[in-house]
């Protein structure tokens, strides 16, 4: 019972082989498969770290990139993981734990904490004692607090494929979220404490520049995400929109 892992990239840069050797260091992995989304930069030089690479022939997006990764995968289980984040030594055995010991369609952990670009700590994450919960519409967007991630989660591949799970490629943000409210609204997601990823904020990504356009967007973004939510707690089946 092993993992595919599945990281799309963009110019990823240096970061990348740091992102591969800490996948490497994982038990239970299958393969690790790199979706180059058009790079422009030195990307394709590792492909010889992973088991699978393919180059888009032209930039598609983060969903394109991670549904692609998703049919090629061939292991039990699947992560999605950024090309810029680092995964916490040991997470791997936890993922595996929990999904061996449920029936769960997919399982996630906790957020270690923040890295900057030369990977100082800029802030660390606390686990709080909590029993392992079930991963309800309401846990996904909740105002004011950290929002899961989908690096944070691994699945069972096979329940993924038969439920026609996928990324929607409309989507240019929050893609992941919505995946995450996707599968919840008929599957089970359980959450356990333990940490799966050092999220890395740098100039290009969103919480390595928080200017005034990016906090509006996230301003904007939550509204949207409230209503959506909102109207799923009533009972209805609202349809995500591309411009969340």
């Amino acid at each position: 019972m092993e993992f595919s892992v599945v990281v799309p990239a963009y110019n990823p840069g240096a970061f990348l082989p740091l992102v591969i050797q800490s996948i490497r260091n994982q038990n239970h992995l299958a393969e690790i498969i790199l979706i180059d989304d058009g790079s422009t930069d030195e990307t394709h030089k590792v492909a010889a770290l992973v088991d699978i690479y393919y180059k888009n022939p032209r930039t598609m997006g983060l969903s394109y990139s991670r549904n692609l990764g998703l049919s090629l995968a061939k292991g039990d289980y699947i992560c999605f993981i950024d090309a810029d984040d680092i995964v916490v030594e040991g997470a791997f055995d936890h993922h595996h734990y929990w999904l061996q010991n449920t029936g769960v369609i997919g399982v996630g952990g906790c957020l270690k904490g923040m890295i900057d670009e030369q990977g100082q700590v800029l802030k660390t994450c606390e686990i709080k004692d909590f029993a392992p919960y079930i991963l309800e519409p309401q846990h996904i967007y909740p105002r004011g607090e950290v929002k899961p991630m989908i690096w944070q989660y691994a699945f069972r591949r096979d329940l993924l494929i038969s439920g026609k799970f996928q990324f929607d490629s409309k989507f240019s943000h929050s893609e992941d979220q919505a995946f995450l409210l996707q599968i919840c609204r008929s599957e089970t997601i359980k959450v356990a404490p333990y940490y799966t990823t050092w999220y890395r904020c740098h100039r290009n990504n969103r919480s390595g520049s928080w200017d005034h356009e990016s906090q509006q967007f996230v301003l904007n973004r939550d509204a949207k995400m409230q209503m959506f939510l909102l109207s799923a707690g009533q009972g209805s089946t609202p349809v995500l929109t591309s411009d969340i």
